[in-house]
């Protein structure tokens, strides 16, 4: 997945393109909800890697849609594949006064498990994130 995210190096500062790529590793949908998850590919710190863009395809049309995203919202120590914020942020066009249309979220539903056997673990692992060779 390629990100553009086009904002200011610091508060006031003027936006310009800030391009990265994620490694997608959890892709879950439902309704008109998507959330991606995976590993950033440029160069930010190790416990920084997890990315997990939201999204929400408004029934109303693109100029509805929302997106949300993990960096800078969600503490990274602990961000975890497939935790991600709700889509908060409104589209909105481009740099260039045009709309995109990037995405398309179709609704994906699964199976409920009714194993009482399944638990998860008494005590879980640690979350933070470490790279491969770490």
């Amino acid at each position: 997945m390629h990100v553009n995210h086009y904002a200011p190096d610091e508060p006031g500062g003027p936006s310009k393109d800030h391009w990265f790529s994620i490694k997608v590793d959890y892709l879950m949908t439902g309704g008109p909800v998507a959330v991606v998850s995976g590993i950033r590919q440029d160069d930010v710190p190790a416990n920084m890697k997890r990315a997990t863009p939201t999204f929400y395809q408004s029934p109303l049309g693109h100029r509805h849609d929302r997106m949300g995203f993990s960096w800078g919202v969600v503490q990274p120590a602990c961000h975890q594949m497939g935790t991600g914020p709700a889509p908060f942020s409104p589209a909105g066009p481009g740099p260039d006064g045009r709309w995109l249309k990037g995405y398309t979220v179709k609704d994906a539903p699964l199976p409920i498990w009714s194993d009482p056997d399944i638990q998860p673990p008494d005590n879980p692992p640690n979350c933070a994130f470490t790279g491969p060779g770490e």
